[in-house]
């Protein structure tokens, strides 16, 4: 039989599947099931879309508290994002991951990595294209709970 689904429809389905994974009793298939992922993830030649789906595939460990894979893959996601050349993509980038390390409890090196993206989007020049990554940002902020960084960051929008 022909497959018919692109890469990326494969690791959607295979996140999504991941997600509903919530039961300790599905641990084991949760990991299986982070792994294909994973594994179908790392074939991907953009970096740009390899960094999104890393960054979906660790949101979605953190969902269902498989701690463990989620840094891996966050470490990998990391380490794409740090090859990503469009600047407004890897605000938004850093921000996820930076968010993902807090939630993982690696205040430090998530709260790093927020900054690396706020210092970032301060630097682009198209109005829209900043306005774009602070608002990441803010979201990302707010997510985790750093509610007065967010509105801090959700100001510098206003600030034309």
């Amino acid at each position: 039989m022909e497959n018919h689904f692109t890469l990326e429809e494969r690791i959607q389905f295979l996140i999504s599947k991941l997600r509903k994974q919530v039961k300790p009793i599905h641990r084991d298939s949760a990991l299986r099931l982070s792994a294909d992922a994973l594994e179908q993830v790392e074939t991907i030649a953009d970096i740009a879309t390899k960094a999104y789906y890393l960054n979906e595939l660790a949101i979605a460990c953190i969902e269902i508290k498989l701690a463990d894979k989620c840094l891996e893959i966050l470490d990998r996601a990391l380490e794409a994002t740090q090859a990503i050349s469009d600047r407004s993509t890897k605000i938004t980038e850093f921000s996820k991951i930076g968010s993902g390390y807090v939630k993982l409890g690696i205040e430090d090196k998530g709260l790093n990595l927020l900054d690396r993206a706020l210092q970032l989007a301060k630097t682009l020049e198209d109005v829209d294209e900043r306005d774009y990554a602070l608002c990441a940002l803010a979201f990302a902020c707010k997510e985790i709970g750093y509610n007065t960084l967010a509105i801090e960051i959700a100001k510098l929008v206003e600030e034309k």
